[in-house]
């Protein structure tokens, strides 16, 4: 953001830009921004959860493919793809006992709370980025943000808040607690689309091209 970007927002903040009364954000965030109110109804493309985004895991490096059914998880020898396998097959059964079978702590415990939905199991995880994605996972098996903010890891945390204010609750405040600029651009520019944020703060957008088409699209 701009050195300039604060001051100026709290500036056309006075000269009265609000529309509305201020919706209570999940967690305050740490500039004040000049927003259009935002409404309590939400948009009818957020009001249901894609598979993709409420399973979504970290990259790996493994090549399993949808297994078709637990023994072909018995039959595997190396225990990585086993694991990683039983954790597949869990989570399509919704069978607690599939995680069980899981040797790595760390894939079990994940598995436990992907079945049950149940975040008190990401509290067990040792590794912090482990538990991170599966505090990404629960934000959006229970609709809620704040286990966004449960997450340490940045770059996960950005994209769990990104992801949840796009396909979930618009929230323009959301978009200045990410700190990745392409995400926080394409926040900005979809909550301006969506009248949420006041067309005169594309400026606060990074990219010249993307500011330059907020400008051109939303500014009469």
């Amino acid at each position: 953001m701009r050195p300039i970007a604060i001051a100026f927002v709290l500036a056309v903040l006075c000269a009265g830009c609000i529309v509305g009364p201020k919706p209570e954000p999940a967690v305050k965030p740490s500039v004040t921004t000049t927003l259009q109110a935002a409404t309590t109804t939400t948009a009818a493309a957020a009001s249901t959860t894609s598979t993709t985004l409420e399973d979504a895991e970290e990259p790996t490096t493994t090549t399993l493919k949808q297994p078709a059914n637990l023994s072909e998880c018995v039959a595997m020898s190396d225990g990585l793809l086993r694991d990683d396998c039983f954790y597949q097959v869990a989570g399509r059964a919704k069978d607690m006992s599939v995680c069980r079978s899981i040797v790595d702590a760390t894939v079990r415990l994940k598995c436990q709370a992907r079945v049950e939905n149940n975040p008190e199991h990401c509290n067990g995880i040792d590794v912090l980025v482990d538990r991170d994605w599966c505090y990404r996972m629960m934000a959006f098996r229970w609709n809620s943000i704040d286990y966004c903010f449960e997450i340490h890891t940045q770059s996960i945390r950005d994209k769990c808040l990104a992801d949840y204010v796009k396909d979930k609750k618009a929230d323009p405040y959301i978009c200045f607690q990410i700190t990745d600029s392409p995400l926080r651009d394409d926040c900005i520019i979809q909550h301006v689309g969506l009248k949420r944020i006041n067309p005169k703060l594309c400026y606060l957008i990074n990219d010249p091209a993307l500011e330059l088409k907020c400008n051109q699209t939303y500014l009469d």
